[in-house]
């Protein structure tokens, strides 16, 4: 419930704050928000469900508010190929799932949760770098944006794996 109620406020918060602040902008102050709620988990303690779930709720927080915001961007910036645009968002997003997915655990059983926290807040700022560096670029949008969404979605994806890891400890 608590990674839920953090995708709902992430998704919707975008709404009231995107206008006001300007989308580049919203987006920007996600993926540093996501890096930092990344960077915070290792610090929260092994074995302390509120400090665990506090993290979680972070990340997922701040995740969807980039991810949200970043859609909004992609499908304004080349406006005859909204479609386009928004498929190739949506395979570089798969792109990432499975990378995430694939390396989550392995990142996990090397270096552990801290491991885990550095690798995602490092796609994070990779992301965010991604969206300063190559603004003003039209031609390479696409390429951008699949860059982007593919580290924005293995940040995540490696913590569901690594999530899932544990929920296998715990039942087994």
């Amino acid at each position: 419930a608590v990674i839920g109620v953090a995708e709902l406020l992430g998704s919707s918060s975008i709404a009231l704050f995107a206008d006001r602040i300007g989308i580049k902008r919203a987006i920007l102050m996600g993926f540093m928000a996501a890096s930092l709620a990344f960077g915070i988990i290792p610090t929260l303690g092994a074995n302390a469900l509120v400090g665990a779930l506090a993290g979680l709720f972070a990340v997922f927080l701040t995740f969807e508010f980039s991810i949200v915001a970043l859609i909004s961007l992609c499908t304004e910036v080349v406006a005859s190929s909204r479609a386009t645009m928004m498929a190739l968002f949506f395979a570089a997003g798969g792109i990432g799932r499975v990378g995430g997915a694939a390396s989550g655990a392995l990142i996990w059983q090397a270096w552990g949760m801290t491991g885990v926290s550095i690798t995602s807040a490092t796609l994070n700022l990779m992301a965010f770098l991604a969206l300063v560096v190559v603004e003003g670029c039209v031609g390479r949008l696409a390429g951008f944006f699949a860059v982007v969404f593919v580290f924005q979605k293995m940040d995540r994806d490696i913590l569901h794996a690594v999530v899932g890891l544990g929920e296998e400890k715990v039942e087994g």
